[in-house]
């Protein structure tokens, strides 16, 4: 094997390399203890197997970062076992080695899923080099799969009423597929956390989500927002500007309160979408954009359409699918679950112990209309979590968080007969009690002050033996 000069151990030296364990899975003992002496040098820890059985014993250790696996294996050969390190170690890169190297294995080899192909023998700074690279590659893969852990309970859809199941099912329906999607619903509904579901089981994950408010940036100034504009293109422009569009290329593009966008801007974005082109402000070349659109309105599209407002064409052409999103007063049993998972949310994110709820209090907020919705439950939870007191929240509390103008939203006076009234208040209130106990009916029973068969009773009765 060649090796290179000693002062490429100081340049390709690790500082936290003694983190880093390396498996070798080879037959050969001698390349084996040759390799374990080069690596341990650079400061890593080794570990060498000679079989494929004795490699997938080393790896249940949980302390392997990185294998380099051999082609030919007296019990299996390396590229028949490099499929199942993969689907079952995703997280550890794999360098595949062999001393009869062929363009052809190289590009199964990646194909597979190898991180890199080397071939015997090589010289050491090449494979110091590809293992530093195939560790930093693993660590970023690492940290970007904790940030989206971070984030997923920002953009988690919590619920489980039928609107909001409906509205799960068409996102995977729809997410792998590069079409259009045109989101609705009223002010607070959580049109935005659709977007970026959207765009995070798709194939564009990886690429940006730009979103874009078309209402609040003035009409003069939206067209160069959206498409860019040239250094000198009008007064101000004092720099040029690659606009929302460019930056999302490749990714996804989310244009919020698309129904406030004027007529002349609604043609320029027919085109563009059309072509799959955009054209800067105060330039005469087109530049080839790859991007998904998304759109969200609070208005009706088909109203603004038979008014002259919205163009017919440029409605259909965002409309392939449509993803409605109920307002919270219609989907009152997913009320409880929202609130245990803002104030968990809240608590961990302030440090702070969570609040309990009272029943009655539960009770009384699945009632309130809610005009914000989700988005007014949040800053709700917020605002209690940060001004009160104590560890228990009541009626009153809550009444006195909600401000006098909620009684004037307050929607449970539903017309109906006064068993229609009373099983409502009972499935709330059980709810809420479910809610607080998190989920655990023989507690929830005990904090209602019944046996556990009868609140089971309760619930069959009530039609909620399936929650």
């Amino acid at each position: 094997m060649e090796v290179a000069g000693s002062e490429y151990r100081e340049t390709y030296r690790n500082p936290e390399s003694t983190m880093h364990t390396v498996l070798i899975i080879d037959d050969e003992q001698d390349f084996c203890r040759s390799v374990e002496r080069m690596l341990s040098k650079a400061g890593y820890a080794v570990q060498s197997v000679y079989t494929a059985t004795e490699g997938l014993r080393g790896l249940q250790s949980g302390d392997i970062r990185l294998v380099l696996l051999d082609h030919m294996l007296p019990d299996i050969n390396g590229m028949d076992l490099l499929p199942r390190l993969l689907a079952d170690y995703p997280q550890i890169p794999v360098i595949l080695m062999t001393s009869a190297a062929s363009l052809g294995q190289a590009v199964e080899a990646a194909k597979t899923g190898a991180y890199d192909y080397l071939e015997k023998p090589f010289e050491r700074n090449r494979l110091l080099l590809s293992i530093r690279n195939a560790l930093v590659y693993a660590d970023t893969r690492r940290e970007r799969d904790r940030y989206r852990e971070a984030c997923a309970d920002q953009f988690e859809m919590v619920g489980r009423s039928d609107g909001i199941c409906r509205v799960r099912t068409l996102i995977e329906k729809v997410a792998g597929r590069d079409i259009s999607v045109l989101i609705t619903g009223e002010s607070g509904t959580g049109k935005e956390l659709v977007a970026r579901a959207l765009h995070n089981q798709s194939n564009r994950s990886e690429k940006p989500f730009v979103r874009l408010n078309c209402a609040a940036i003035p009409e003069n100034l939206l067209e160069s927002e959206m498409f860019g504009h040239e250094k000198g293109a009008f007064t101000g422009a004092h720099t040029s500007r690659p606009g929302r569009f460019f930056t999302a290329h490749e990714g996804t593009l989310f244009l919020d309160e698309i129904g406030e966008m004027s007529p002349g801007i609604q043609a320029k974005l027919l085109r563009t979408l059309e072509s799959g082109e955009i054209q800067r402000v105060g330039s005469e070349k087109p530049v080839t954009c790859d991007v998904r659109v998304l759109t969200a309105t609070n208005k009706d599209l088909r109203d603004r359409v038979s008014k002259n407002l919205f163009r017919e064409d440029l409605y259909y052409r965002l409309n392939v699918v449509k993803i409605h999103l109920p307002p919270l007063r219609e989907r009152k049993e997913d009320i409880p679950l929202l609130l245990e998972f803002f104030i968990t949310r809240t608590a961990m994110k302030e440090g702070i112990i969570p609040l309990r709820l009272a029943p009655s209090a539960v009770h009384y907020l699945c009632g309130y209309a809610w005009p914000g919705n989700v988005r007014e439950m949040e800053h709700f939870v917020s605002r209690m979590m940060v001004l009160h007191s104590g560890s228990y929240v009541d009626l009153q509390h809550v009444r006195e968080f909600l401000g006098e103008e909620a009684a004037f939203r307050y929607d449970n006076q539903e017309s109906g007969t006064l068993r229609t009234a009373r099983d409502d208040f009972e499935r709330n209130y059980i709810r809420a009690a479910l809610a607080q106990a998190g989920g655990n009916v023989t507690r929830a029973a005990e904090n209602l002050g019944i046996d556990r068969r009868n609140l089971y009773r309760k619930m069959e009765g009530l039609g909620m033996d399936g929650e």
